[in-house]
């Protein structure tokens, strides 16, 4: 995970994470949003762009991201890596939540 990425999740730079790590901090209630968009990654080679929010390490802070992945494949179409970036949305999706509010 990049610096930005262990920055939003609440890490320390020198951190090292892995997918697993990535799950547990997904808010309850998105978890089945983001387990179905990797398993479908892996199954069949998908590319996902979901909105998802985080619970931020040792806090209680619910932060938004966006969170957008492909496979990539060899010559024979097999899945050899999945790419993907991470994106703070928090303030825009706060604003919107407001937005909706006040109508």
């Amino acid at each position: 995970m990049s610096k930005e990425g262990k920055r939003i999740f609440g890490f320390d730079e020198g951190s090292y994470l892995d997918d697993n790590d990535f799950i547990k901090y997904i808010h309850p209630e998105d978890k089945p949003i983001a387990e179905n968009a990797k398993a479908s990654i892996v199954k069949n080679g998908d590319s996902y762009n979901i909105d998802i929010r985080i619970l931020k390490k040792g806090t209680s802070e619910v932060r938004y991201i966006n969170s957008i992945a492909r496979a990539e494949k060899d010559a024979y179409n097999n899945i050899i890596k999945i790419n993907g970036i991470i994106h703070d949305i928090t303030k825009r999706k706060k604003l919107e939540i407001s937005l909706r509010q006040s109508k």
